[in-house]
């Protein structure tokens, strides 16, 4: 009986191999193929780094939505001529009205503060010059609201164009498709015997 249970208590020592004769100091046996692969922490910092990039596109696709999609949305409607013309249009008949209302303004001061008599104004001649100054300040307004209104349709383009291009980055961010428990047991490396192993997994 103390032989038996001395027996069982024996314990193999590492790098020791067992023969007939009992433990005998050699070589550990060789591995068996199918080692089953572990997960890999490059793929899984890829998956992350993936991630994070579609946040950030995401994150500035939906800023641009807040602050001006809509009405860049609106502007790109129109063609540049179109837009220039839709935006003058509004300026020429804000820069008339201010021109009248200055005229407005002298000829009461004219009137009521100087006491101009009005029989002694010559009508024909202060209409030339009324007309000559509404169109001065016409013209003048329209260049102005020309050089505005092309500038502005000049960012709409530029944004609009940031903005699609985002898209197509954020269309060729395809993140990896997590897989199953099961899937991931089943991965193993092939045994590599003629030491030509490709990192190709088999599933």
């Amino acid at each position: 009986m103390s032989e038996t249970k001395s027996e069982k208590k024996k314990v193999k020592a590492p790098g020791l191999r067992e023969v007939s004769g009992g433990l005998k100091a050699g070589k550990k046996a060789p591995k068996t193929p199918g080692v089953r692969k572990k997960p890999s922490k490059a793929r899984e910092s890829r998956g992350a780094m993936y991630d994070e990039k579609r946040i950030v596109i995401m994150t500035k696709l939906a800023l641009y939505d807040k602050r001006h999609g809509v009405q860049d949305r609106k502007s790109n409607e129109f063609f540049r001529h179109d837009y220039i013309y839709k935006k003058n249009m509004w300026t020429r008949l804000c820069s008339a009205l201010g021109a009248i209302g200055i005229l407005a303004i002298y000829w009461a001061n004219k009137l009521l503060v100087v006491k101009v008599d009005i029989l002694e104004v010559d009508f024909r001649q202060e209409a030339l010059n009324a007309g000559i100054f509404v169109i001065a300040v016409m013209a003048i307004y329209t260049l102005i609201g020309t050089a505005s209104a092309a500038r502005q349709y000049a960012k709409v383009q530029e944004r609009l164009k940031a903005y699609f291009n985002m898209l197509a980055a954020l269309d060729r961010i395809k993140p990896e498709r997590k897989r199953s428990p099961e899937e991931a047991s089943n991965l193993y490396y092939e045994g590599d015997f003629a030491r030509k192993r490709s990192n190709s997994t088999l599933v």
